[in-house]
């Protein structure tokens, strides 16, 4: 289908510019059918959108969650991880991050995004604020909450303390949130 105005994107062509071209279709997917909203007045701003750091202890669960104000296009992860207590020092050897799972969950529950019981997946996998893990945009709209399970398995030698962080864009027009 032609664009018009000049882009790839039609009017929402110069609000997307410089995104991945996989954010740029999911948030285009979005923004497109709404008349209501002027693309000269929209705005992007980045997501760093971390939860508070959670302690983690063996066969313990530790919880947290994410809200959205506003259109978001999450397309990375990353995490944080120490080892604070216990260690060699103590007589115990150092807890490491494929000893804890993670789950992501939003749609009031019904929909896993990362992780689950029946395929767990260790935080190990995900990237440090280094080292971004790159995955394919979910888009969140206004008001969503995504939950966050951090679970340590039971061979887990002492407590651990992690922050995830959710990486994409946000947008917003001058009215406010959209």
């Amino acid at each position: 289908m032609p664009a018009a105005n000049g882009g790839r994107w039609g009017r929402w062509s110069t609000l997307l510019a410089g995104l991945p071209y996989d954010v740029q279709a999911a948030l285009y997917n979005r923004l497109e059918p709404r008349a209501d909203l002027n693309p000269n007045t929209c705005y992007r701003l980045p997501i760093l959108h971390s939860i508070a750091r959670l302690t983690v202890a063996a066969a313990g669960t530790a919880t947290s969650s994410w809200r959205f104000l506003s259109l978001s296009a999450v397309y990375g992860i990353s995490k944080s991880f120490s080892n604070e207590t216990g260690g060699t020092a103590a007589g115990q050897t150092l807890a490491f991050p494929d000893e804890v799972n993670i789950q992501i969950n939003f749609n009031e529950g019904a929909t896993t995004w990362i992780g689950s019981n029946a395929e767990p997946c260790q935080l190990a996998s995900i990237g440090d604020a280094g080292h971004v893990t790159r995955l394919d945009p979910v888009i969140a709209t206004r008001n969503d909450v995504w939950d966050l399970t951090l679970t340590g398995q039971a061979g887990l030698v002492n407590n651990v303390f992690s922050t995830v962080t959710l990486h994409g864009v946000k947008i917003y027009n001058a009215g406010g949130a959209i």
